[in-house]
């Protein structure tokens, strides 16, 4: 993981694919709502809320890893606070694209 590490140095490649993992992260857990969904399985009532909350709490763990997981590292193993800032700041910047995408193509299949 080192050398990978040291072969990239580039905050905004790195930044790039940690959004692209929560997004292909939240597409996965939005495909399974969907097909809950569209099942024709009766309603789940109290394992079905018990689910809900775990997931919330799996997801969350998930996503602040892909997130948080790598400028944590750079900021406190590594002591490289401007590499680790820049690559949160990265990330941020690219999942914000591609909510604004989301919302582009919604208002586009909308009208």
């Amino acid at each position: 993981m080192e050398k990978f590490l040291d072969k990239y140095k580039n905050s905004a490649l790195i930044g790039l694919v940690q959004a692209a993992a929560v997004v292909v992260y939240s597409a996965a857990v939005a495909g399974f709502f969907f097909f809950m969904e569209q099942s024709k399985i009766n309603e789940p009532g109290y394992v079905g809320i018990v689910l809900m909350l775990v997931l919330l709490v799996f997801s969350a763990g998930i996503t602040g890893t892909f997130v948080f997981g790598l400028p944590a590292y750079f900021a406190f193993i590594k002591n490289n606070v401007t590499r680790a800032i820049s690559t949160l700041a990265y990330t941020f910047l690219y999942i914000f694209l591609a909510i604004v995408l989301a919302v582009f193509l919604i208002v586009a299949i909308a009208i």
